[in-house]
């Protein structure tokens, strides 16, 4: 997809919030343990704006045995502490911070009289908060769990979390965990994943400190967020309403108004509009139904009008939305940093995002959304950029069409801190107009060159691999390509702009298999499977095609499919496409599942009223974020948790970390 068709490695640092308590706490339990003495923390319960009394208040650090494992109580004796009259509670210091990798902790209350007359419980009232690494808390650290913290966790850690069984009772403990068993997982080994389910500890890391970005945990209040940084404020603050409206009443259970008993509770209303399609199962408490929502954020227009009849305008937690939005999705906007028409995007291993753009510059953003060079990159030989591949060293690998003093383009390397490697830019082995970059596994560097319509071959030095010869490696079948794609063999494969064909290109380059499935395919993305997925600009369509190269689907279609270009595919196999023209992100089902290519996204795809102008190329973090370059308003889409993990740098086939 051509342009001119329409003419550092930093961890993130997790604070957690704090404020003073404003009444007398009481605990009833114990939260003494064994072990070293550590923070005394102190919070309240609230739902909207009424205090919880009675609740149940759990202190969990996440599991580390595998996605969704169970989590380590970490407060002896009875396992929680209560809540007083005020809603507020104390933990003592006598628990044990676990090291890392299971050094993220939550805290989990259930049940309490959130202000009914006489007294009586909600027996459906769950809430969290996600606090981060155990070792940062404090004294003076002081927790708001109420509907912001839940709703904030349950979107930016969804993709770690899950319940024991099919079916969980009411106050079931939500499992929070991730895989830990891989040999470098690891302070010195740099927490990096060796292959599928071994380690994401970065991931849940910066998932934890997205947290913190969404809600001011010692409040409980939703951030607004800065003038480069568009936070989802009112979407949150209306899901947090939503959930409000179950957690202020004595509670209620799926279709409870059935049966002439008149029209369902609050609770009911919320249980009936966030059962899964997939299960039937409908959730028992506030914490199932919000964790539902985030994980399938788009329900039938009936549905989310339903929801938000359950937010009035007079709802605590202000400004919200006045109308049921496109979909339920938490989306972050970024500018600044140097974005100047962003193109392609990569992550790194720490989660960073790496942006160039079309117009002369290299950007960088933290997990949490933060510019790294606060400018981005400029000179350096970027110019009319349109690709970027990070490598396995993360260093960030940009293709530059035209450059001053070398007309035919470059390529141009920098580490993670910015300092450029390549000096004026990598220009043997045939590179010509470079359009697209794809890593391997050995370190090398794929090019495809649109200016001749040939693929160029270089080695983690930016040298050209012995036997390249001058002028790159050339085929009929391709012609003028848009895309490139390195699968699990060390074939790269090659979507052509002019042709019906994607071509497959045996490791040597001397062996060329094109296959006739697209229709001027634009993106190329490889599932773990080692099927081949193509976005179709030209008929707004997406190809699946297997590793052999038998074509299984020329076109699936649906889920807001508009002139697709970048493509992506996540750990689970699932796939997700930016829409050029549609200005929205669709995500398809994945080979693995009953129904490969089945739209999952709504009718007009996600984010498709959060000024996603001209979406170019998508790419998925660690954390499961949804990561959208849009070329013509500048910025960057992220979408919290939206996704399954993917192992970064994304290097060959997807692969959950």
């Amino acid at each position: 997809m051509k342009l001119h068709h329409l003419y550092l490695l930093l961890p993130l640092s997790v604070a957690i919030a704090g404020c003073g308590s404003s009444g007398n706490t009481s605990m009833t339990g114990t939260g003494s343990g064994p072990g070293t003495q550590s923070a005394a923390i102190a919070g309240n319960v609230h739902g909207g704006e009424q205090p919880v009394s009675g609740a149940k208040v759990y202190l969990y650090a996440a599991g580390t045995s595998g996605y969704a494992s169970p989590p380590t109580s970490l407060l002896s004796g009875a396992g929680y502490v209560t809540t007083d009259i005020n809603g507020e509670f104390a933990i003592t210091g006598d628990y044990t911070c676990p090291a890392a990798p299971g050094d993220q902790v939550y805290l989990f209350a259930v049940g309490g009289n959130p202000g009914n007359v006489g007294g009586q419980v909600n027996p459906n009232l769950a809430m969290i908060a996600a606090l981060g690494p155990c070792g940062k808390l404090t004294n003076s650290t002081f927790i708001v769990v109420n509907e912001v913290s839940t709703a904030a966790a349950a979107y930016a850690l969804g993709p770690f979390m899950g319940y024991s069984v099919s079916n969980p009772t009411a106050g079931t403990a939500i499992n929070v965990g991730i895989p830990t068993g891989g040999a470098s997982c690891n302070s010195a080994g740099n927490w990096t994943s060796t292959g599928a389910n071994t380690c994401d500890y970065i991931g849940l890391k910066n998932a934890f400190g997205m947290v913190n970005e969404l809600v001011i945990l010692g409040t409980g209040h939703a951030i607004s967020g800065t003038a480069t940084m568009v936070m989802p404020q009112s979407r949150l603050n209306t899901l947090s309403n939503i959930l409000a409206a179950c957690v202020n009443s004595t509670g209620g259970s799926a279709h409870d108004g059935q049966g002439g008993h008149g029209a369902d509770s609050n609770c009911g209303t919320l249980f009936d509009d966030t059962t899964p399609s997939s299960t039937g199962v409908a959730p028992t408490d506030t914490l199932q139904a919000i964790f539902n929502l985030a994980r399938t954020p788009g329900p039938s227009t009936t549905i989310s009008n339903s929801l938000l009849g359950l937010s009035p305008l007079t709802a605590p937690f202000q400004p919200s939305l006045s109308a049921a939005p496109n979909d339920w999705t938490l989306p972050i906007t970024l500018s600044g940093g140097g974005l100047n028409g962003p193109t392609a995007l990569g992550i790194d291993s720490a989660g960073n995002a790496w942006v160039v753009s079309y117009n002369s510059a290299l950007s960088a953003f933290t997990p949490a959304g933060v510019a790294l060079f606060p400018s981005g990159i400029t000179g350096d030989g970027l110019n009319e950029s349109y690709g970027l591949t990070v490598d396995g060293s993360n260093n960030v690998w940009v293709s530059n069409q035209e450059v001053t003093g070398y007309h035919l383009g470059t390529i141009a390397e920098f580490n993670n801190s910015g300092n450029l490697l390549s000096g004026s830019g990598y220009t043997v082995g045939g590179v010509y107009y470079p359009q697209a970059l794809a890593a391997d596994t050995d370190g090398s560097i794929w090019v495809a060159n649109y200016g001749d319509s040939s693929i160029s071959h270089l080695t983690s030095g930016g040298g050209a691999v012995a036997g390249e010869g001058s002028g790159g490696y050339t085929s009929a079948s391709i012609e003028y390509p848009d895309a490139i794609a390195v699968d699990g063999s060390h074939n790269v494969w090659v979507a052509s702009e002019t042709t019906s064909t994607i071509t497959k290109v045996s490791a040597s380059g001397t062996q060329f298999t094109p296959v006739t499935c697209c229709d001027e395919a634009a993106g190329l993305a490889i599932d773990s499977r080692g099927n081949v997925w193509s976005a179709n600009y030209h008929n707004s369509t997406v190809s699946e095609v297997s590793s052999s190269g038998a074509v299984i689907s020329s076109g699936y279609t649906g889920g807001g499919l508009n002139s697709p270009g970048g493509i992506a595919v996540d750990g689970s196999g699932t796939v997700w496409v930016a829409n050029y023209h549609g200005n929205s992100l669709t995500e398809l089902a994945g080979a693995g599942s009953a129904t490969p290519g089945m739209a999952l996204s709504p009718p007009a795809g996600f984010g498709a009223d959060v000024n996603m102008t001209e979406p170019y190329a998508v790419s998925i973090d660690a954390s499961g974020n949804v990561w959208i370059s849009n070329f013509y308003v500048g910025t960057v889409t992220e979408f919290v948790g939206l996704a399954t993990p993917v192992k970064t740098p994304a290097i060959g086939p997807a692969i959950i970390p």
